[in-house]
């Protein structure tokens, strides 16, 4: 399952949510994956949108500006314009749609003489998470992060315990608390998303 923050922002201010998400909130096939032929991705894309509007769950594509996205993951013009294109269709279908999406959270590499250590875990990813909420541009963004207490077992099935667990220890963590105030963020929930989105005609 994913975990994830959304950014939403008005007036040029950002404002954020808290998005824990499940199966029920959104559909995880929707998202981009990270490696994949350019049909592929697309079929892939395709196949969660129509499950999404067919069920009327929110899906998570990136529709708008696409921004962070598209450097991140070093995506084509024409890629990102047949994405916005999938935006279009979640709109007009009456879903919420992203305006764009941080994913580079896996990315950040953690020293090997901190993964053990919580208090320094917690300080160094939240000090990437407060990097991550000053590039946010105005709009929704979500922040892809997973929050997880691993249990004795969980490295002998991922050895992403360390990131994982940094992800939980930030989200718990005052400071991050605090630059989120301090950035204008909002917290918000796909269901608010969705209830907003219901609300426009």
């Amino acid at each position: 399952m994913y975990g994830g923050r959304i950014a939403s922002t008005k007036h040029g201010r950002k404002n954020t949510s808290v998005l824990p998400s499940t199966g029920s909130s959104f559909c995880q096939s929707g998202g981009i994956p990270r490696s994949s032929g350019w049909r592929m991705t697309m079929a892939l894309t395709r196949g969660g949108v129509n499950l999404g509007i067919k069920n009327h769950i929110p899906v998570m594509v990136p529709g708008g500006k696409d921004e962070l996205i598209q450097a991140q993951m070093h995506l084509s013009d024409a890629f990102v314009n047949q994405v916005r294109q999938i935006g279009k269709m979640l709109w007009n279908a009456g879903l919420p749609v992203l305006d764009d999406l941080h994913n580079t959270s896996y990315e950040w590499k953690i020293p090997a003489d901190i993964a053990e250590n919580d208090q320094k875990l917690q300080a160094y990813k939240t000090a990437k998470y407060i990097d991550a909420l000053k590039s946010l541009k105005p709009g929704i963004t979500m922040i892809i992060m997973h929050c997880t207490d691993p249990s004795p077992v969980f490295k002998y099935i991922t050895g992403s315990g360390p990131v994982r667990k940094g992800d939980l220890l930030t989200m718990i963590n005052p400071v991050f608390k605090k630059a989120l105030q301090d950035q204008g963020i909002i917290l918000t929930t796909w269901r608010e998303l969705k209830e907003r989105r219901d609300r426009i005609h």
